[in-house]
Protein backbone atom coordinates (compact mmCIF):
# COMPACT_ATOMS: atom_id res chain seq x y z
CA UNK A 1 0.00 0.00 0.00
CA UNK A 2 3.01 2.30 0.37
CA UNK A 3 4.74 3.28 -2.83
CA UNK A 4 6.50 6.17 -4.49
CA UNK A 5 9.24 7.31 -6.83
CA UNK A 6 12.74 8.14 -5.71
CA UNK A 7 15.44 10.72 -6.17
CA UNK A 8 19.03 9.63 -5.50
CA UNK A 9 21.57 12.04 -4.04
CA UNK A 10 24.80 11.22 -5.90
CA UNK A 11 28.20 10.79 -4.25
CA UNK A 12 29.91 8.48 -6.82
CA UNK A 13 29.98 8.36 -10.66
CA UNK A 14 26.63 7.39 -12.15
CA UNK A 15 27.81 4.20 -13.83
CA UNK A 16 29.21 2.53 -10.72
CA UNK A 17 26.44 3.70 -8.43
CA UNK A 18 23.74 2.59 -10.88
CA UNK A 19 25.44 -0.79 -11.28
CA UNK A 20 25.05 -1.53 -7.59
CA UNK A 21 21.47 -0.31 -7.59
CA UNK A 22 20.53 -2.80 -10.33
CA UNK A 23 21.63 -5.74 -8.22
CA UNK A 24 19.01 -7.56 -6.19
CA UNK A 25 21.57 -8.14 -3.45
CA UNK A 26 24.85 -6.34 -2.84
CA UNK A 27 27.28 -8.12 -0.47
CA UNK A 28 28.42 -5.87 2.35
CA UNK A 29 25.67 -3.30 1.74
CA UNK A 30 24.12 -1.68 4.82
CA UNK A 31 21.28 0.80 5.20
CA UNK A 32 20.17 3.45 7.67
CA UNK A 33 16.59 4.76 7.59
CA UNK A 34 16.62 8.46 8.38
CA UNK A 35 12.93 9.18 7.71
CA UNK A 36 10.25 8.42 8.79
CA UNK A 37 11.10 8.33 12.47
CA UNK A 38 10.34 5.21 14.54
CA UNK A 39 6.79 5.10 15.95
CA UNK A 40 5.81 8.24 14.04
CA UNK A 41 2.11 8.70 13.25
CA UNK A 42 0.90 9.45 9.72
CA UNK A 43 -2.54 10.14 8.29
CA UNK A 44 -3.85 7.89 5.52
CA UNK A 45 -3.87 9.83 2.27
CA UNK A 46 -0.90 12.00 3.19
CA UNK A 47 2.56 11.36 1.77
CA UNK A 48 5.43 10.05 3.92
CA UNK A 49 8.94 11.38 3.37
CA UNK A 50 11.30 8.38 3.01
CA UNK A 51 15.06 8.85 3.31
CA UNK A 52 17.41 5.86 3.45
CA UNK A 53 21.21 6.00 3.32
CA UNK A 54 23.10 3.08 1.78
CA UNK A 55 26.81 2.22 2.25
CA UNK A 56 28.76 -0.39 0.25
CA UNK A 57 31.78 -1.44 2.31
CA UNK A 58 34.13 -2.92 -0.36
CA UNK A 59 34.33 0.10 -2.71
CA UNK A 60 33.15 2.60 -0.12
CA UNK A 61 30.22 3.75 -2.22
CA UNK A 62 27.38 5.70 -0.59
CA UNK A 63 24.07 6.88 -1.92
CA UNK A 64 20.85 8.28 -0.48
CA UNK A 65 17.32 7.29 -1.45
CA UNK A 66 14.97 10.26 -1.09
CA UNK A 67 11.30 9.85 -2.06
CA UNK A 68 7.69 10.35 -1.02
CA UNK A 69 5.51 7.35 -0.22
CA UNK A 70 1.82 7.45 -1.07
CA UNK A 71 -0.49 6.08 1.62
CA UNK A 72 -3.86 6.12 -0.15
CA UNK A 73 -4.11 2.32 -0.11
CA UNK A 74 -2.13 1.69 3.07
CA UNK A 75 -3.75 -0.29 5.86
CA UNK A 76 -4.41 1.52 9.10
CA UNK A 77 -2.49 0.49 12.19
CA UNK A 78 1.16 -0.54 12.53
CA UNK A 79 3.21 -0.76 9.33
CA UNK A 80 6.81 -2.01 9.08
CA UNK A 81 8.90 -0.37 6.35
CA UNK A 82 12.13 -2.05 5.22
CA UNK A 83 15.11 -0.73 3.31
CA UNK A 84 15.85 -2.06 -0.17
CA UNK A 85 18.41 -4.34 -1.85
CA UNK A 86 17.92 -7.06 0.80
CA UNK A 87 19.31 -4.86 3.54
CA UNK A 88 17.71 -5.32 6.94
CA UNK A 89 17.02 -1.84 8.27
CA UNK A 90 13.39 -1.39 9.34
CA UNK A 91 11.22 1.29 10.88
CA UNK A 92 7.83 0.90 12.51
CA UNK A 93 5.20 3.57 11.89
CA UNK A 94 1.51 3.90 12.58
CA UNK A 95 -1.09 4.88 9.96
CA UNK A 96 -4.26 6.54 11.21
CA UNK A 97 -7.31 7.63 9.27
CA UNK A 98 -9.33 10.82 9.20
CA UNK A 99 -12.98 10.04 9.78
CA UNK A 100 -16.17 12.04 9.97
CA UNK A 101 -17.41 10.51 13.19
CA UNK A 102 -17.86 6.76 13.56
CA UNK A 103 -21.37 6.46 12.14
CA UNK A 104 -22.38 5.76 8.55
CA UNK A 105 -18.93 5.07 7.03
CA UNK A 106 -18.26 4.39 3.38
CA UNK A 107 -18.08 7.75 1.62
CA UNK A 108 -16.00 9.85 4.02
CA UNK A 109 -13.17 10.02 1.47
CA UNK A 110 -15.56 11.64 -1.02
CA UNK A 111 -16.82 14.17 1.50
CA UNK A 112 -13.20 15.08 2.26
CA UNK A 113 -12.33 15.17 -1.46
CA UNK A 114 -15.13 17.46 -2.62
CA UNK A 115 -15.20 19.43 0.61
CA UNK A 116 -11.60 20.40 -0.11
CA UNK A 117 -12.27 21.05 -3.80
CA UNK A 118 -15.22 23.37 -3.20
CA UNK A 119 -14.29 24.83 0.19
CA UNK A 120 -17.15 23.14 2.07
CA UNK A 121 -16.79 21.61 5.54
CA UNK A 122 -16.79 17.86 4.83
CA UNK A 123 -18.91 17.15 7.90
CA UNK A 124 -21.54 19.53 6.49
CA UNK A 125 -21.68 17.45 3.30
CA UNK A 126 -22.05 14.28 5.34
CA UNK A 127 -24.83 15.91 7.36
CA UNK A 128 -26.60 16.62 4.06
CA UNK A 129 -26.21 13.00 3.03
CA UNK A 130 -27.77 11.83 6.29
CA UNK A 131 -30.76 14.04 5.57
CA UNK A 132 -30.96 13.00 1.92
CA UNK A 133 -30.16 9.30 1.59
CA UNK A 134 -29.87 7.52 4.93
CA UNK A 135 -29.66 4.60 5.05
CA UNK A 136 -29.29 0.87 4.42
CA UNK A 137 -27.60 -2.00 6.19
CA UNK A 138 -24.00 -2.45 5.10
CA UNK A 139 -21.62 -5.30 5.69
CA UNK A 140 -21.28 -6.51 9.31
CA UNK A 141 -18.13 -4.46 9.83
CA UNK A 142 -19.70 -1.29 8.45
CA UNK A 143 -23.15 -1.18 10.02
CA UNK A 144 -25.52 1.42 8.62
CA UNK A 145 -24.42 3.28 5.48
CA UNK A 146 -25.82 5.84 3.09
CA UNK A 147 -27.85 4.40 0.24
CA UNK A 148 -26.07 5.22 -3.00
CA UNK A 149 -29.10 3.87 -4.89
CA UNK A 150 -31.45 6.30 -3.13
CA UNK A 151 -34.23 7.30 -5.53
CA UNK A 152 -37.44 9.28 -5.25
CA UNK A 153 -40.14 10.03 -7.78
CA UNK A 154 -41.75 13.43 -7.13
CA UNK A 155 -45.27 13.36 -8.54
CA UNK A 156 -46.00 16.98 -7.63
CA UNK A 157 -42.87 18.18 -9.45
CA UNK A 158 -43.80 15.97 -12.40
CA UNK A 159 -47.07 17.91 -12.61
CA UNK A 160 -45.44 21.31 -12.21
CA UNK A 161 -42.47 20.73 -14.52
CA UNK A 162 -43.67 18.33 -17.22
CA UNK A 163 -47.22 17.07 -17.19
CA UNK A 164 -49.68 19.83 -16.39
CA UNK A 165 -52.04 20.63 -19.25
CA UNK A 166 -50.34 24.01 -19.63
CA UNK A 167 -46.82 22.53 -19.71
CA UNK A 168 -44.92 21.69 -22.88
CA UNK A 169 -42.61 18.98 -21.56
CA UNK A 170 -40.48 18.76 -24.68
CA UNK A 171 -39.92 22.53 -24.68
CA UNK A 172 -38.75 22.34 -21.07
CA UNK A 173 -36.34 19.53 -21.86
CA UNK A 174 -34.85 21.65 -24.65
CA UNK A 175 -33.64 24.11 -22.04
CA UNK A 176 -31.40 21.41 -20.59
CA UNK A 177 -27.77 20.94 -21.56
CA UNK A 178 -27.71 19.37 -24.99
CA UNK A 179 -25.39 16.51 -24.09
CA UNK A 180 -27.88 14.76 -21.85
CA UNK A 181 -27.81 11.88 -19.48
CA UNK A 182 -29.08 9.05 -21.65
CA UNK A 183 -32.44 7.34 -21.51
CA UNK A 184 -32.70 4.22 -23.59
CA UNK A 185 -29.09 4.56 -24.70
CA UNK A 186 -29.33 7.87 -26.56
CA UNK A 187 -28.91 11.50 -25.64
CA UNK A 188 -32.06 13.57 -25.34
CA UNK A 189 -32.61 16.65 -27.46
CA UNK A 190 -36.11 17.68 -26.52
CA UNK A 191 -37.57 14.28 -27.37
CA UNK A 192 -39.46 13.59 -24.13
CA UNK A 193 -43.11 14.15 -24.95
CA UNK A 194 -46.14 14.03 -22.69
CA UNK A 195 -47.37 10.45 -22.50
CA UNK A 196 -43.96 8.82 -22.91
CA UNK A 197 -43.40 6.11 -20.28
CA UNK A 198 -39.82 6.15 -19.03
CA UNK A 199 -38.29 3.73 -18.21
CA UNK A 200 -39.82 0.25 -18.36
CA UNK A 201 -41.73 -0.79 -15.27
CA UNK A 202 -39.25 -3.46 -14.15
CA UNK A 203 -36.48 -0.84 -14.12
CA UNK A 204 -38.20 1.85 -12.08
CA UNK A 205 -39.83 -0.72 -9.80
CA UNK A 206 -36.31 -1.81 -8.82
CA UNK A 207 -35.29 1.77 -8.28
CA UNK A 208 -38.37 2.48 -6.17
CA UNK A 209 -37.29 -0.09 -3.57
CA UNK A 210 -34.80 2.58 -2.55
CA UNK A 211 -37.48 5.21 -1.94
CA UNK A 212 -37.78 6.23 1.70
CA UNK A 213 -40.79 4.47 3.17
CA UNK A 214 -41.10 1.91 0.35
CA UNK A 215 -38.86 -1.06 1.21
CA UNK A 216 -40.87 -3.27 -1.14
CA UNK A 217 -41.03 -0.68 -3.90
CA UNK A 218 -43.95 1.35 -5.19
CA UNK A 219 -47.24 -0.48 -5.62
CA UNK A 220 -47.93 -0.24 -9.35
CA UNK A 221 -50.95 -2.56 -9.38
CA UNK A 222 -53.24 0.37 -10.17
CA UNK A 223 -51.89 0.35 -13.74
CA UNK A 224 -54.43 -1.52 -15.86
CA UNK A 225 -53.41 -0.47 -19.37
CA UNK A 226 -49.60 -0.26 -19.35
CA UNK A 227 -49.71 3.51 -18.91
CA UNK A 228 -48.99 4.13 -15.24
CA UNK A 229 -50.29 7.53 -14.14
CA UNK A 230 -49.37 9.66 -11.17
CA UNK A 231 -52.94 9.32 -9.85
CA UNK A 232 -52.75 5.51 -10.06
CA UNK A 233 -49.54 5.65 -8.08
CA UNK A 234 -51.08 7.97 -5.49
CA UNK A 235 -54.14 5.73 -5.12
CA UNK A 236 -51.95 2.78 -4.14
CA UNK A 237 -49.18 4.77 -2.43
CA UNK A 238 -50.67 7.59 -0.35
CA UNK A 239 -47.37 9.40 -0.09
CA UNK A 240 -47.60 12.26 2.40
CA UNK A 241 -45.30 14.53 0.35
CA UNK A 242 -47.31 14.07 -2.84
CA UNK A 243 -50.55 14.68 -0.93
CA UNK A 244 -49.17 17.79 0.76
CA UNK A 245 -48.24 19.43 -2.54
CA UNK A 246 -51.23 18.30 -4.65
CA UNK A 247 -53.65 21.18 -5.13
CA UNK A 248 -57.37 20.22 -5.23
CA UNK A 249 -57.80 21.34 -8.82
CA UNK A 250 -54.88 19.40 -10.28
CA UNK A 251 -55.60 16.48 -12.59
CA UNK A 252 -52.94 13.81 -12.04
CA UNK A 253 -54.15 11.45 -14.75
CA UNK A 254 -50.89 11.92 -16.64
CA UNK A 255 -48.24 9.35 -17.43
CA UNK A 256 -45.73 9.36 -14.59
CA UNK A 257 -42.31 10.54 -15.80
CA UNK A 258 -40.31 8.27 -13.50
CA UNK A 259 -36.88 9.30 -14.80
CA UNK A 260 -37.00 13.03 -15.35
CA UNK A 261 -39.19 13.87 -12.33
CA UNK A 262 -37.01 12.01 -9.82
CA UNK A 263 -33.99 12.53 -7.60
CA UNK A 264 -31.00 10.22 -7.35
CA UNK A 265 -28.04 9.19 -5.26
CA UNK A 266 -26.30 10.13 -2.03
CA UNK A 267 -27.08 13.85 -2.30
CA UNK A 268 -30.39 13.33 -4.14
CA UNK A 269 -29.95 15.54 -7.18
CA UNK A 270 -33.12 15.92 -9.22
CA UNK A 271 -32.63 14.75 -12.80
CA UNK A 272 -33.31 18.16 -14.30
CA UNK A 273 -31.42 20.22 -11.76
CA UNK A 274 -28.48 17.80 -11.92
CA UNK A 275 -28.16 18.55 -15.62
CA UNK A 276 -28.46 22.27 -15.02
CA UNK A 277 -25.85 22.05 -12.28
CA UNK A 278 -23.46 20.21 -14.58
CA UNK A 279 -23.48 23.12 -17.01
CA UNK A 280 -22.97 25.68 -14.26
CA UNK A 281 -20.12 23.61 -12.83
CA UNK A 282 -18.55 23.21 -16.31
CA UNK A 283 -19.06 19.44 -16.16
CA UNK A 284 -21.18 19.64 -19.30
CA UNK A 285 -21.16 21.96 -22.31
CA UNK A 286 -24.28 23.63 -23.57
CA UNK A 287 -24.52 23.09 -27.33
CA UNK A 288 -27.28 23.02 -29.87
CA UNK A 289 -28.76 19.63 -30.67
CA UNK A 290 -27.49 19.79 -34.26
CA UNK A 291 -23.94 20.77 -33.29
CA UNK A 292 -21.44 18.58 -35.21
CA UNK A 293 -19.74 17.56 -31.95
CA UNK A 294 -23.04 16.52 -30.38
CA UNK A 295 -23.12 12.74 -30.53
CA UNK A 296 -25.81 10.66 -28.79
CA UNK A 297 -23.31 7.89 -28.06
CA UNK A 298 -21.37 10.29 -25.83
CA UNK A 299 -24.30 10.69 -23.44
CA UNK A 300 -23.91 9.53 -19.86
CA UNK A 301 -26.29 6.78 -18.66
CA UNK A 302 -28.91 8.02 -16.24
CA UNK A 303 -27.65 5.46 -13.72
CA UNK A 304 -24.48 7.54 -13.30
CA UNK A 305 -26.60 9.69 -11.00
CA UNK A 306 -26.38 6.75 -8.58
CA UNK A 307 -22.58 6.86 -8.57
CA UNK A 308 -21.50 8.28 -5.17
CA UNK A 309 -18.53 10.21 -6.58
CA UNK A 310 -20.69 11.80 -9.28
CA UNK A 311 -23.57 12.55 -6.90
CA UNK A 312 -21.38 14.16 -4.25
CA UNK A 313 -19.39 16.12 -6.85
CA UNK A 314 -22.53 17.60 -8.41
CA UNK A 315 -24.23 18.19 -5.05
CA UNK A 316 -21.20 19.81 -3.42
CA UNK A 317 -20.54 22.02 -6.44
CA UNK A 318 -24.12 23.23 -6.50
CA UNK A 319 -24.13 23.93 -2.76
CA UNK A 320 -20.98 26.03 -3.20
CA UNK A 321 -22.65 28.03 -5.97
CA UNK A 322 -25.59 28.77 -3.68
CA UNK A 323 -23.21 29.69 -0.86
CA UNK A 324 -21.30 32.15 -3.05
CA UNK A 325 -24.47 33.68 -4.46
CA UNK A 326 -26.31 34.07 -1.14
CA UNK A 327 -24.07 36.01 1.21
CA UNK A 328 -21.78 33.12 2.18
CA UNK A 329 -24.38 31.73 4.54
CA UNK A 330 -24.65 27.93 4.82
CA UNK A 331 -28.26 27.91 6.04
CA UNK A 332 -29.42 29.96 3.07
CA UNK A 333 -27.35 27.85 0.68
CA UNK A 334 -28.93 24.67 2.06
CA UNK A 335 -32.43 26.13 1.76
CA UNK A 336 -31.78 27.09 -1.86
CA UNK A 337 -30.27 23.67 -2.53
CA UNK A 338 -33.47 21.97 -1.36
CA UNK A 339 -36.00 24.25 -3.00
CA UNK A 340 -38.52 26.79 -1.73
CA UNK A 341 -41.07 27.12 1.04
CA UNK A 342 -41.28 25.82 4.57
CA UNK A 343 -40.08 22.36 3.57
CA UNK A 344 -36.78 23.80 2.34
CA UNK A 345 -36.40 25.78 5.55
CA UNK A 346 -37.00 22.65 7.62
CA UNK A 347 -34.38 20.86 5.55
CA UNK A 348 -31.79 23.59 6.19
CA UNK A 349 -32.63 23.57 9.91
CA UNK A 350 -32.16 19.79 10.12
CA UNK A 351 -28.80 19.77 8.32
CA UNK A 352 -27.44 22.70 10.33
CA UNK A 353 -28.48 20.95 13.55
CA UNK A 354 -26.62 17.79 12.57
CA UNK A 355 -23.54 19.76 11.49
CA UNK A 356 -23.51 22.10 14.53
CA UNK A 357 -20.80 24.29 12.99
CA UNK A 358 -18.24 21.48 12.97
CA UNK A 359 -19.14 20.07 16.38
CA UNK A 360 -21.96 17.75 15.39
CA UNK A 361 -22.32 14.01 14.98
CA UNK A 362 -19.81 13.95 12.11
CA UNK A 363 -17.06 16.00 13.72
CA UNK A 364 -13.69 14.99 12.27
CA UNK A 365 -11.70 12.45 14.30
CA UNK A 366 -8.39 10.68 13.68
CA UNK A 367 -8.00 7.07 14.73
Amino acid sequence: GLNGGYTVVESWPNGLRNFFRTLAHVPGLTAEIVSPLPDSIHIKGDRIHWIAKYHEQFFGIDWTEDLWLRTTNARTGINILQSGYLTTATVQIRIKERKLGRRFPGFDHLFFKYGKQYGIPPDLLKSMALQESCCVDGSPDQGRIFDQRAYRYEAHKDYDWYSASTTDASSRIKRHPDRHIAIGGTALHGTVEQGDQLPSQDVYFGWSRHMSGYPNGLDTSGDTDGNLTAQELLNKNPDRVWIRYKDPGENWNFTAQLVVASSYGVLQAMYETALTRMVRLNLEKKRSANHPDERPQDAVPVTQLFDPDFSIKVGAGYLKLQYDENGHDWWTALRKYNGVGRGAENYADAVILKWNNGNGIFKEIIE
